[in-house]
């Protein structure tokens, strides 16, 4: 039987986990307390965000006035991921310190044991990310296509290549790099993040296939577990997939 809380739990637990993989990276501060963590490149934008865990309706006041002063002094990033339950007490509070809501992502997931098949054009392959010059590739359509900046920077992702919970794909249309997907597993749950289809290649099924091609992957070693957060037009496309929302993260920014 399936336990929502433990869903809703792991949904936020595994994009909390997946950010933490760049912690140590250059140029990162990472401050963690048994309720909040927060990790804050000092050169660039990402991965700057405030992650919570254990903050409660008990504790919540002092949590938002600590994290304010943080954010005030430069020692922590004005962005923050709050899940949906904390939100509804959240939001009254979060208000009197100018915290504003600016993203609701769609918190999904779905438990598949079989390998699912997809149907594209025979011209389009998918390989592993293994080398710089295919991340390279990957990393210009994630940053054109999702940020529309070039706010990922290599050094991250080649750390993360290394990483044996960390797997990249690029899909390629007549060997022209045009679809990505990055799976990342942790406490048996299977997280689907950066997955983008360059524009004029949209509509003919190729981040559906590049999502499932990472699907069957974790399949193949026993996963069966797998969560993402979905933007408001992604939704409809992981709901076809059979995906189903559980929660929702959304993304306060602090007025400064």
């Amino acid at each position: 039987m399936i336990n929502n809380n433990e869903i809703k739990f792991y949904i936020e637990k595994n994009l909390i986990d997946f950010f933490l993989i760049f912690k140590n990276s250059e140029n990162i501060d990472y401050y963690t307390n048994d309720n909040f963590c927060f990790i804050n490149n000092k050169k660039y934008s990402w991965p700057n965000f405030i992650l919570n865990s254990n903050i409660s309706s008990k504790n919540l006041l002092d949590n938002i006035i600590e994290i304010s002063k943080l954010i005030k002094t430069n020692k922590a990033p004005k962005y923050w991921a709050v899940n949906s339950d904390l939100a509804k007490e959240f939001l009254i509070e979060i208000k009197k310190q100018d915290f504003l809501p600016i993203v609701k992502w769609s918190g999904m997931y779905l438990n598949i044991s079989n390998k699912q098949n997809f149907i594209v054009s025979k011209n389009f392959t998918i390989q592993k990310i293994s080398n710089r010059e295919q991340l390279k590739n990957w990393l210009k359509i994630v940053n054109e296509q999702i940020y529309k900046t070039d706010k990922l920077k290599l050094y991250f992702f080649e750390a993360a290549l290394k990483n044996k919970s960390v797997e990249m794909y690029l899909g390629y249309y007549n060997k022209v790099p045009v679809a990505t997907s990055l799976l990342y597993t942790s406490s048996s749950y299977s997280g689907l993040y950066m997955i983008a289809t360059k524009d004029e290649y949209r509509k003919k099924g190729f981040g559906t296939a590049i999502t499932i091609h990472a699907i069957n992957k974790a399949i193949e070693v026993g996963n069966t577990k797998f969560v993402l957060h979905a933007t408001k037009l992604g939704k409809p496309v992981y709901e076809k997939m059979g995906f189903k929302e559980y929660n929702n993260i959304y993304i306060y920014c602090k007025n400064i």
